[in-house]
């Protein structure tokens, strides 16, 4: 019976020390898992989509044995590549996922976990005064409320969201009170208003990620611009004291 097999590397030295041996070996064997068909062409990118470096990667968990799985992914990367909460963009699928772990190194590769970004958040920096737009990992955490006025059946909005996104000197700037547009529709968008800001969570040495908790408020039309989706857009001339965070 005839057998096939396969030399992933040629070795071309001996050290006498078969750890750094068996390291490097291991090291150039992930190497070349990168190069076929198990990678992926990624973009790497910090704590925002801005300049990123061209890269491999391995996705696990592609098949999900959940919904819930199946915004979240293992991502195997040389060891160099591997950062904790950034942006890392599968060409292929042209999907944008976020670093949610610090990266774990064996010696052979680094690996991360990662959730799906659903969302492109958009709201004006503090800093620059530009419309900025964040990936972000956006959860529904929301009920819906049903109460009586006026001898009528309502339903109360109540609908919450937890949204992700990274840390960085732009980010870190929101703050309870200001109002976002969270919504797929553009003809009738929903607000939402920032009731909690959690930015130690997830946060490890310089790097993480912050967590809006978000509750439903009213759309205005004088006051948010739902073309490009960003609240309170339009500055209030009779109001300008009552504006959220202008």
């Amino acid at each position: 019976m005839s057998k096939e097999w396969y030399l992933i590397h040629v070795p071309t030295y001996l050290s006498g020390f078969e750890d750094s041996d068996f390291k490097f070996y291991s090291q150039t064997g992930f190497e070349e898992m990168l190069s076929s068909f198990m990678g992926s062409d990624v973009v790497m990118y910090k704590d925002r989509i801005d300049k990123g470096v061209l890269g491999r990667a391995i996705f696990q968990n592609v098949t999900s044995d959940s919904i819930t799985n199946s915004s979240m992914r293992r991502i195997l990367l040389k060891i160099d590549d591997a950062r904790q909460f950034q942006y890392v963009k599968d060409l292929l699928h042209n999907e944008i996922w976020i670093v949610n772990s610090l990266p774990s190194d064996n010696g052979f590769y680094g690996k991360v976990l990662a959730w799906y970004c659903n969302y492109n958040l958009h709201f004006i920096s503090k800093i620059s005064g530009d419309v900025c737009e964040y990936p972000v990992y956006a959860s529904n955490v929301s009920q819906a409320n049903s109460g009586e006025m006026e001898k009528s059946q309502i339903t109360l909005g109540d609908s919450k969201y937890l949204i992700y996104l990274p840390y960085n000197e732009e980010t870190i700037k929101i703050d309870r009170g200001q109002r976002i547009l969270l919504s797929r529709n553009q003809e009738n968008p929903m607000a939402y208003e920032v009731t909690q800001v959690d930015n130690i969570t997830y946060k490890f040495g310089e790097r993480g990620l912050i967590l809006l908790f978000l509750k439903e408020t009213q759309f205005s039309k004088d006051r948010d611009n739902k073309e490009i989706m960003v609240a309170d857009y339009y500055e209030d001339l009779n109001n300008s004291d009552k504006q959220g965070w202008w």
